[in-house]
C-alpha cells in the first residue's frame, strides 16, 4: 500500500477508544474519498474517538485518517473498514478528516500538503476509486457545512 510509505503517517489502529468494531466490506468495496474538517479548532483521533463512542455509541472513531494540523497524519483503520462518516455511503467511502473549523480558520499548510500526498497515494491503493468529494457532496448532506475549504 502507497499510503504507508508517507513520512507523516502513525498508526492507530485499535489504540482509541473502541466499543465493538467495524465491519470489513474490503477494499474494491470503496470508490470515493470524504472529506471532512473536524468543527473544531484542536483535536485528533483519541478525542474523536471518545466523542464517537462514547456520544453517539459507535464502535470506534468514524475516521480512516486524521490530519492534525502539524501535518500528521493519523490512521485509524484498514482503507475496507465501514466506518461511520458519510451515512448511506460508508460502505464505499474512506474518510479523511483534516482537524480545524474552516468556517472561521483554513488548513495549515502542513494539513494541505499532507492531505494531497495521502489523496494521491489512496488513489493507488484504492482498485476501483472514482471520486474525492466533501461530506456536503453525498447524497443526504448538502446541508452539512463540511468540508468549507477548497480541497
Amino acid at each position: 500500500m502507497n499510503f504507508r510509505q508517507l513520512s507523516k503517517l502513525v498508526d492507530l489502529r485499535g489504540k482509541t477508544k473502541r466499543n465493538g468494531s467495524y465491519s470489513n466490506v474490503g477494499v474494491n468495496a470503496k470508490t470515493d474519498i470524504a472529506v471532512h474538517h473536524s468543527l473544531t479548532t484542536s483535536g485528533n483521533s483519541a478525542a474523536f474517538a471518545n466523542y464517537h463512542v462514547g456520544t453517539n455509541g459507535w464502535p470506534g472513531v468514524a475516521y480512516h485518517f486524521v490530519i492534525l494540523k502539524d501535518g500528521t497524519i493519523e490512521w485509524n483503520h484498514d482503507l475496507g473498514i465501514k466506518s461511520y462518516h458519510v451515512g448511506n455511503s460508508n460502505r464505499f467511502a474512506i474518510g479523511i478528516c483534516l482537524v480545524g473549523d474552516f468556517r472561521s480558520e483554513k488548513p495549515t499548510a502542513a494539513q494541505e500538503t499532507s492531505f494531497r500526498a495521502l489523496v494521491t497515494a489512496l488513489k493507488k491503493d484504492m482498485p476501483n476509486y472514482k471520486r474525492t468529494r466533501g461530506h456536503n457532496e453525498f447524497p443526504g448532506y448538502s446541508w452539512k457545512a463540511c468540508p468549507v475549504f477548497d480541497y
